[in-house]
């Protein structure tokens, strides 16, 4: 079995420990590049999808309220217009009925 040489052992751990990483490659280099921008392009997707949901409820709701104020507003003009068939009919009964009374005053000079 040879013997170990522990300075020599030392001395290469020591280089392991002190060598610099290497510098990514041109390739290395643009992947990941490649890989951030599609990180950022989800980030942006997904604010984007949280933003136009957000507008749509808010949408969705205000379409349903003014829906809700028209039906109101439609069954409110559908009561006014039966009342005032009922007053145009009231009055119309009261003119004639004027009538008759001005006919028989009339008729009694």
């Amino acid at each position: 079995m040879p013997k170990s040489n522990p300075a020599a052992e030392t001395r290469h751990t020591r280089k392991r420990l002190v060598e610099r990483p290497k510098a990514p490659s041109p390739s290395q280099q643009f992947k990941g590049d490649l890989d951030e921008l599609a990180v950022q392009a989800d980030l942006a997707a997904m604010n984007a999808r949280d933003v136009l949901s957000q507008r749509l409820e808010a949408a969705e709701n205000a379409w349903l309220a003014a829906h809700h104020r028209l039906q109101s507003a439609m069954h409110d003009a559908e009561s006014v217009l039966s009342d005032m068939r009922k007053v145009v009919t009231d009055l119309m009964h009261v003119m004639g009925d004027a009538d008759q009374a001005i006919e028989r005053t009339k008729s009694r000079r």
